[in-house]
């Protein structure tokens, strides 16, 4: 369980830390606008719910993973929300050229934490397939009574029948 959750946060971080790559260096924002911010942490969400825990590759996970994406951007974009309003902290990122600010407002602090958040969520609720969880060794007995009140059903039939006379 422990191991899940820690590959999940993992890539969670490797999906928001590429997210926040592509803002900082590659479109060089350092400061980014709020609406921005919002839109990244939705798709960073989206992806993320893609392909932590049960990928969406894997048999049988594109129902899951569809799922999970579709969760984990709308709680993305309320976890910045959350971050911008109620956490106050203040940063000084400059030195790396990825500005100065609160935590709400730098995607290479914001973008990272959310993902690794909802990737350790999603990684811990990639629960193992039936056939990959060990057996009991329980065996579970068949219905006997069932099978037997079956064939009693079917001999009343026989007797009730009118018989023909032999001649």
């Amino acid at each position: 369980m422990l191991g899940r959750l820690l590959l999940g946060a993992f890539v969670g971080g490797l999906v928001g830390a590429l997210a926040a790559a592509v803002l900082l260096k590659g479109l060089a924002l350092a400061s980014v606008p709020a609406l921005v911010l919002y839109l990244t942490a939705t798709a960073v969400g989206a992806v993320t719910g893609l392909v932590a825990g049960k990928p969406i590759w894997s048999s049988g996970g594109k129902i899951e993973a569809g799922l999970k994406s579709l969760f984990g951007a709308a709680l993305a974009a309320g976890a910045l929300f959350a971050l911008r309003r109620f956490v106050h902290t203040s940063l000084d990122l400059s030195t790396y050229g990825a500005g100065v600010g609160e935590i709400g407002e730098l995607p290479a602090v914001a973008l990272p934490l959310i993902a690794a958040t909802l990737g350790g969520f999603f990684g811990l609720d990639n629960t193992p397939e039936a056939a990959d969880a060990p057996r009991t060794g329980v065996r579970v007995a068949k219905d006997v009574r069932a099978a037997e009140a079956a064939a009693d059903e079917d001999e009343a039939a026989e007797e009730q029948a009118p018989r023909k006379a032999k001649r």
